[in-house]
């Protein structure tokens, strides 16, 4: 099963407070765009489908237990492709970052 990284930012978009879980590299680039300029990464985890990160997310923030209306697909392992996106990406960044 593929492990993707996702990440848990804070953002106070001056209207509200609150959370918002992505992937991070390339497949998260849409929701971060979303955030106010001030959002901060406050977590970096691995999980293997939806419905895993859902649930780690909720226990991180001391929520109540992670549920899902479509429990079978959220429930699906995170294709192979998405992990190699997620590499590569990373990959590139060491590389400019030299």
């Amino acid at each position: 099963m593929a492990k993707l990284i996702h990440e848990l930012w804070h953002d106070e978009n001056g209207t509200s407070v609150g959370y918002c879980g992505c992937l991070a590299g390339p497949m998260g680039d849409e929701a971060r765009s979303m955030l106010a300029p001030g959002a901060t990464l406050v977590h970096v985890y691995e999980a293997g489908s939806v419905f895993e990160a859902g649930v780690f997310r909720n226990q991180l923030l001391g929520f109540a237990p992670y549920r899902s209306e479509w429990q079978e697909l959220d429930s699906q392992p995170y294709p192979e492709a998405w992990a190699a996106i997620q590499r590569a990406d990373r990959a590139a960044k060491r590389c400019r970052s030299r």
